[in-house]
């Protein structure tokens, strides 16, 4: 019985030991992120024109808008609906389960289909999105 404590806390300790190298190379790795990301931000900082990502969300208000499918992407937990309203602009609406106010309004919509969509708009690079709350 001695004998397998024994093994048991050998085993122990060289996992620990193991365990504590690997978090020291893992600590090395991200300060050399750190450092090639802070030059990075240095470098762009010192342009006179702000450079911003084409994939920056701005979240605005909420909004209504009415317009024909064009096109469906499925998701995970629903989909994207493309809608193209009255005035000819496109909007990408997500329509998933876990964002709808109430849960049991969540429905499948197909390509031709004219809905009414409220949720919170917000723009992804230059595409209009809406996150569905009703519909």
């Amino acid at each position: 019985m001695k004998k397998r404590l024994m093994i048991a806390a050998g085993v122990a300790l060289l996992t620990l030991a193991a365990c504590k190298d690997k978090a020291a190379e893992d600590n090395s790795t991200h300060e050399a992120i750190a450092t090639e990301v802070d030059n990075t931000t240095t470098a762009a900082t010192d342009t006179t024109a702000p450079v911003q990502p084409e994939d920056v969300v701005t979240q605005n208000e909420t909004i209504t808008i009415k317009g024909e499918v064009t096109a469906i992407a499925n998701g995970k937990d629903g989909y994207t609906a493309t809608i193209k309203d009255m005035d000819g602009k496109l909007y990408d609406v997500v329509i998933s389960i876990p964002n709808m106010k109430d849960p049991k309004n969540f429905r499948r919509v197909n390509t031709g289909d004219k809905i009414k969509v409220t949720g919170e708009h917000y723009m992804v690079g230059d595409r209009h999105t809406i996150k569905a709350e009703t519909f």
